[in-house]
């Protein structure tokens, strides 16, 4: 599960469900955007990431979450 977040990652603006491959997508995500994403899933750790669109950035991110302990 992957949340768009306020700036203080305290509020839910939007949220996407990966596929079986961890695939997601945002796609009201416009240049030049900001977004403070959140990224949880069972048996990991969480991960806040902030990400700017930039029109020569790549289409793919790719975040590897931390192992749960």
């Amino acid at each position: 599960m992957v949340d768009d977040c306020d700036p203080t990652f305290s509020r839910v603006l939007g949220s996407a469900t990966s596929d079986a491959d961890g695939n997601f997508a945002f796609p009201l995500a416009k240049i030049g955007s900001t977004h403070y994403l959140s990224f949880h899933a069972r048996g990991f750790n969480p991960l806040r990431i902030t990400v700017k669109v930039r029109y020569f950035a790549r289409e793919k991110l790719i975040v590897k979450l931390p192992i749960g302990g």
